[in-house]
Formats: C-alpha cells, sequence, structure tokens
C-alpha cells in the first residue's frame, strides 16, 4: 500500500515538473519585432496599385516587377536564449532570402546569410539598409509606397529543444525608414467581428467584450520614452475611423488617451463595413495619431479567411 502510494506521489512531481518545464520554455521565448518596413518598386499611389498601371516602362509585359524590394526590421530577443532567423517568405514574391551588404575594398556586396541572423538572449538586431536584410525577389506585382505587406519569419530555437517558431508581421511599403519614435507597434492583427471562429491573439484579448460590427484592427503598443504617450485617434486612407482602448476588459472611445511611460496597451481600430478585395499582400495599412502631431503607421496582418474573396 505504501508503495502504491509513493508511486502515485512521485508520478503527481513528474507530472508537475513538466508542466512547470513547458510553461518555462514557453516563457522563455519572447521576441519583439518593431520598426518594420519595405522598400517600394514604384512611385505610384496606393489606389493604382494592382490594377495594371506601372510606374516603370522596364515592368515585364507578362507582370510581376522587374525589380526586387527589401524589407527591414528591428528584432529584439527577450528571452533566455539565443534565437536565429532563418527564413522568411511572403505571398507578395516568390524568392525571399536573408541578405547582408558588406564593403569590400569600397566595393559594395550583397550577399544571402548562411546559418541566419543569431540573436543573443537580451540583445536586439537591427535590419538596415547597408546591412542585414530581408530580400524579396520575383514580386508578383510592383510595390507602391503606402501599401503594406505581410512577411512570415521563422525563427530557430538555438541550445534548447524548442521547435521552430513562425511569427506573421507586416511591414508598410515606404520610401524611407521610419521615423524613430519612442512609441512602437509591437503588433497589428485585421479581423472580422463577425467571424465565429476569431484569432487565438484575438480571443485572448477580447473575449467576452461587445464588439464594433465591421472590420476591426487589435493593435498592441508600447510606450518606451520618458513622458505620456496622447492618442488621439486613427486614420485609414487619409479618412478617420475609431479608435477604442482596451482597459480593465472594456473598450473606451478614445478622444485623448494617455499611455504612461513604460506602458504598453491594445487598442482596437474599427474600420465599419470595410470592402477588403484587392489586398493581396496579407496586409493593410492604417495609421495612429497622438495629439503631439507625432503619427505611427501600422501594417495590421489579414486574420486567416479574410483575404481578395472576404
Amino acid at each position: 500500500m505504501h508503495r502504491l502510494k509513493f508511486v502515485w506521489l512521485l508520478s503527481v512531481v513528474m507530472a508537475l515538473l513538466m508542466l512547470i518545464g513547458t510553461a518555462a520554455a514557453h516563457e522563455e521565448v519572447d521576441i519583439v519585432i518593431t520598426n518594420i518596413w519595405a522598400r517600394p518598386t514604384t512611385g505610384e499611389p496606393p489606389a493604382m496599385a494592382g490594377h495594371g498601371a506601372h510606374g516603370s516602362n522596364a515592368t515585364p509585359m507578362h507582370g510581376g516587377s522587374a525589380f526586387p524590394s527589401a524589407a527591414y526590421m528591428t528584432i529584439e530577443n527577450r528571452g533566455n536564449h539565443p534565437i536565429a532567423l532563418v527564413s522568411a517568405s511572403t505571398s507578395i514574391a516568390a524568392m525571399v532570402q536573408i541578405h547582408e551588404t558588406t564593403v569590400v575594398d569600397n566595393v559594395a556586396r550583397m550577399g544571402e546569410v548562411e546559418g541566419g541572423i543569431v540573436i543573443a538572449a537580451g540583445e536586439s538586431t537591427e535590419l538596415s539598409p547597408g546591412g542585414l536584410h530581408i530580400m524579396l525577389m520575383d514580386l508578383v506585382r510592383d510595390l507602391s509606397p503606402g501599401e503594406a505587406i505581410a512577411l512570415t519569419l521563422t525563427f530557430e530555437m538555438r541550445e534548447t529543444d524548442a521547435e521552430p517558431m513562425e511569427l506573421v508581421v507586416g511591414a508598410v511599403v515606404q520610401d524611407t525608414p521610419p521615423e524613430l519614435t519612442d512609441v512602437v507597434v509591437m503588433q497589428a492583427l485585421i479581423f472580422d467581428s463577425a467571424n465565429p471562429e476569431p484569432p487565438h491573439a484575438v480571443e485572448e484579448a477580447l473575449a467576452g467584450i461587445e464588439l464594433p460590427e465591421g472590420i476591426l484592427a487589435l493593435v498592441t503598443v508600447e510606450n518606451r520614452g520618458e513622458s505620456d504617450a496622447p492618442f488621439a485617434g486613427a486614420l485609414h486612407m487619409n479618412e478617420a475611423v475609431l479608435l477604442y482602448a482596451l482597459i480593465d476588459g472594456e473598450l473606451f472611445e478614445v478622444d485623448e488617451y494617455d499611455m504612461g511611460s513604460g506602458e504598453s496597451a491594445q487598442f482596437v481600430v474599427a474600420f465599419g463595413a470595410l470592402e477588403m478585395m484587392g489586398i493581396d499582400t496579407g496586409a493593410m495599412p492604417f495609421t495612429l495619431m497622438l495629439s503631439d502631431d507625432r503619427v505611427l503607421p501600422v501594417a495590421g496582418v489579414l486574420a486567416d479567411g479574410l483575404h481578395d474573396d472576404h
């Protein structure tokens, strides 16, 4: 009888240790990606993109773009083990590679990075023009300033037995790097409030909350500055849309919301009955406005099922 009790107790302890180990491994993986942007291949406004007009005579007659693009970002590893960005993909490009530009004998050379980009625990790495970047080649069409594209990034968890992790992020297409600010967008997901099976991140953050009807965005923002960040509203295609702050499990429409120094916050942007036809890049652009004249361009990733034939 004592032996049975001992075996039962040992089984319970082992199960608890396995659960603790699993939770610890999950907590160790903490990747934050900010300041994401991609170069355009044409100077046309977004309204022209994807409708047969192109900004250069070099564009092939059979479709697609004659020019490559590149994506840049800052990757933070807030976990306890090294990680490595080993690959990337996007629906807008047939070939995606991780590249680095180096200068040898005053000549700039670009080549693929072998083994991926390793980021040590507690460190960050910047992908920027003239250095590390994600090369987007064989584009299915030109990219215009003001658009947004979705990128799937694959990370290996080094020095652990954890499986590789895929993160989908949105990049705003623009001619120059985003203006550095203490307020950063950490995640943005576009979804339909009528979807009975919302994405996990939406269900987790907005469970039990009555949502506005139509197309919505769930946005996570972090204030890294020393003063409050006064949020004042949101724009889509230069038109005002409703912005709500998520506070203590309720949504409050934002007239002005001061987000404290060092805080993170979640917002819901309500686009209403938005027509999603023609969005073939997996992401949609919009803008968060602050009352101190700062603007935050955002690329919201489209949730599964929210695409061209929506």
